[in-house]
């Protein structure tokens, strides 16, 4: 039996091999793939001042944020989503660090935005407040509304209460016998974590699962940087 290290990108195989406008260089892959055999490729820290210093906490931090990453760009103009953080130091974050400083923010504020109960009633308003920007909005902010609510919903509702329950209960691997991995099963218990998308007249389901993904990546950056 063939061992299938990352399903999802087994579901993503339909599309490079049936594609019709673009191509895939197999070239250009062999030479990246030689110098990076070379190189030291080590994970980055997440230490930076944006997150919390608490190992206890972060996991918690990473589950709602993951939630809500994704697209920073104003089109209309081609900014990037900023935030000053910490507050008055004349330091800009943008993109995903400004979405996590607003997050870190909103703690220092005293905003218990890693809490569920707070999630669930979460409306357009307070949002808006706790991703105050320094000179570009946040885009999609009702889409980020209803990802956090989902998040805060699903852990209210759910016999698992927390990120680092879940991740305590797959024993912490991504995949596992029976779907009871941390990559299959954030999907399916959270709706704002579901990134597939179908193909070829929905014949075939495409499962990106790049929050999903990164969060498990993030928080094993995290971990090796912390002893474990």
């Amino acid at each position: 039996k063939r061992m299938v290290m990352n399903p999802f990108v087994e579901s993503t195989k339909v599309v490079w091999e049936s594609s019709q406008y673009v191509f895939v260089n197999d070239q250009a892959i062999d030479d990246l793939a030689c110098k990076m055999a070379v190189e030291e490729l080590k994970a980055p820290s997440w230490k930076s001042d944006v997150y919390p210093e608490d190992d206890e906490e972060i996991l918690e931090f990473l589950g709602v944020a993951n939630a809500i990453n994704f697209c920073f760009t104003d089109f209309s103009n081609g900014e990037k989503f900023d935030v000053e953080y910490p507050t008055g130091s004349g330091q800009i974050k943008k993109g995903a660090f400004a979405m996590a400083a607003s997050l870190k923010r909103a703690l220092d504020e005293g905003v218990p935005v890693l809490e569920p109960r707070f999630l669930v009633h979460l409306g357009t308003r307070d949002t808006k407040r706790i991703f105050r920007c320094h000179t570009t909005e946040i885009p999609m902010i009702s889409q980020r509304v209803e990802n956090l609510r989902n998040v805060g919903w699903t852990l209210s509702t759910s016999t698992i209460k927390s990120f680092k329950q879940l991740f305590e209960a797959c024993d912490y691997r991504l995949f596992a016998d029976g779907g009871r991995g941390i990559l299959d099963i954030l999907p399916r218990m959270f709706e704002s974590y579901n990134d597939v998308s179908f193909w070829a007249n929905g014949r075939h389901l495409i499962q990106f699962q790049k929050r999903a993904q990164l969060l498990a990546a993030v928080y094993q950056g995290r971990a090796l940087s912390s002893g474990g």
